[in-house]
């Protein structure tokens, strides 16, 4: 009998645990489907609050609609990435003001569409929200809205004239790039950003024929000048994004105190650019401002600068020396890559943090002292700094695994302080007769002998001797033109002994008569110099250029 209650209670158990098992996928299905709706047209997701949500697609065809700002309980508020892209039928759209946000490529494409009105409540149009809607004519924006991002309206053909309203803060890269039909922008004095050409190729930006091309508040958006040092007005209080890039005249850039900050790629790439000097009014410098400027070499930075900015000076192969003001506490990713020609840095106390790269194939850098206020380096901050020979640490900032790597010529590497950490590898393929200097405590030990380096006492550190290490290219230069110099002194010695070999020969072996006089007449032998002129001739004519 006890045999028998216990298998019913077993199997009873068991029924009860597959019944469970299969409720809990079935239950996970009811959740997933209670977060979308379907209702015919429309299709919306159920947003985490429980109470919104957005249009994740549309599958009516109709030619004039109004968004809805509904659906059963919930309150519409965004339209989600793609929901309407391509749609061929829509040409007229009204947004109602319970949408905030627009996603990016939300009507893109949308080749039918006419008229667009859009409410103020709607703050933000994201990235390519409109692009290619090429029969769009009439856009409508209310006050309110803050931002239109990169390439939103691009290549809206068609589009004639547009009204910002004094809300906007923000317009992204290309945002009306390509609207060959528009010639009347009015811009907003509030705007904070203009993105790069933003209104290129319109034919507004056509008409701005004047040297200085200013929008907003004081912002120059286009440089139309032909001077290698322009004088900038005191109207101008920001470099806007591209203003300058890839001008080929400008020179020298003397920053007035009118100007509070350089925007996202606002000199990148200035073909003759030497010289950079700036007041210390200026705050903020954005990424790239300065990358590509190949002979750039000269650059004062504001003392009120609070960052390096992403691939700021990035490929500025002719920078030699730096002082990053005690300001900036932040050298951010790429900050100073490339730039191969960099001798000396001078980080101030206020540096906390240099990330992934910042300095990387930064081969003229002999020594770096690390201030400090350093807190951490990143990744590959220094890696393949070749001519890098000595790195002292005055803080005890983290150090990652390859922070030096392949600093090939790194021989000495001195803490003043210990690191509160250190990865393994953190000096990957440097020299292997690399020297670490500390207080020799048991942490340091523990490191030097886990990695095989060699170990010695801070107070026995030698005065920092620059041992002139050269650049790859340097390198290569020189060994070429030596080689080359050795390769022409060998060539006229050869000449010269081929010259007095026939010489004499000639002379020894020149036969006489009997009488003692000279059988025949040879002709001249050769010249010294027309000798050495036919033995140095080029072999080859010079290679014809292949079309």
């Amino acid at each position: 009998m006890k045999y028998n209650s216990f298998w019913k209670k077993t199997a009873v158990m068991a029924a009860v645990v597959v019944m469970v098992l299969c409720a809990v996928p079935a239950l996970h299905i009811r959740v997933c489907a209670a977060n979308i709706i379907d209702n015919g047209d429309y299709v919306y997701r159920v947003q985490e609050d429980g109470r919104s949500v957005s249009i994740a697609s549309y599958r009516g065809n109709s030619l004039y609609i109004s968004l809805p700002s509904r659906v059963e309980k919930y309150k519409v508020t965004a339209v989600e990435s793609a929901a309407f892209m391509a749609n061929k039928t829509i040409k007229e759209l009204e947004i109602p003001e319970s949408i905030k946000t627009i996603g990016s490529n939300a009507f893109a494409e949308c080749t039918a569409l006419k008229k667009l009105v859009i409410p103020g409540k709607t703050e933000t149009i994201g990235d390519s929200a409109f692009v290619d809607c090429i029969s769009l004519q009439s856009v409508e924006m209310y006050e309110g809205i803050k931002k239109i991002g990169n390439y939103c309206f691009s290549g809206c053909k068609n589009l004639k004239e547009m009204k910002l309203p004094d809300s906007l803060e923000e317009i992204g890269v290309y945002g009306f790039f390509g609207c060959t039909s528009l010639e009347k922008v009015q811009i907003p004095k509030a705007l904070k950003r203009f993105g790069g050409y933003a209104l290129e190729g319109t034919k507004w930006m056509k008409k701005q024929q004047s040297e200085y091309v200013l929008v907003g508040d004081g912002m120059l958006i286009q440089y139309n000048g032909t001077s290698q040092e322009p004088q900038f007005p005191d109207s101008v209080k920001i470099i806007g994004e591209c203003a300058f890039a890839k001008n080929e005249t400008v020179e020298k850039i003397t920053l007035p105190k009118s100007v509070t900050a350089i925007e996202n790629s606002a000199f990148e790439d200035c073909k003759s650019l030497e010289t950079v000097g700036m007041s210390d009014s200026v705050v903020s410098i954005g990424d790239k401002a300065f990358k590509d400027c190949k002979v750039l070499h000269t650059v004062q930075l504001s003392k009120n600068l609070k960052a390096v900015s992403f691939s700021c000076f990035e490929g500025c192969e002719g920078l030699r020396s730096i002082e990053i003001p005690s300001g900036v506490k932040t050298i951010e990713n790429a900050a100073f890559k490339n730039c191969m020609a960099l001798q000396t840095v001078q980080l101030q106390e206020g540096l906390q943090m240099i990330k992934e790269r910042a300095f990387e194939n930064c081969n003229g850098l002999g020594k770096i002292v690390l201030p400090a206020g350093l807190k951490e380096l990143r990744a590959d901050a220094f890696y393949n700094c070749c001519s890098l020979t000595r790195v002292e640490f005055h803080g005890s900032p983290k150090i990652p695994t390859s922070a030096f790597s392949d600093c090939v010529h790194l021989e000495e590497v001195a803490f003043y302080q210990a690191p509160s950490k250190i990865e393994v590898n953190a000096f990957n393929r440097c020299s292997p007769e690399l020297m670490i200097y500390s207080d020799q405590n048991q942490k340091m030990q523990e490191y030097v002998k886990a990695n095989k380096y060699q170990s010695e006492n801070i107070s026995k550190i030698p005065d920092y001797t620059d041992k002139g290490l050269l650049q790859p290219e340097e390198e290569k230069q020189n060994l070429f033109s030596s080689g080359y110099t050795a390769i022409i002194v060998i060539i006229l010695l050869a000449d010269f002994g081929v010259v007095i070999f026939f010489g004499a020969y000639i002379l020894l072996s020149q036969p006489k008569g009997r009488h003692g006089r000279t059988q025949k007449s040879r002709p001249a032998s050769p010249s010294v110099s027309d000798k050495l002129s036919q033995n140095t001739a080029p072999r080859h004519s010079a290679p014809k250029n292949k079309k």
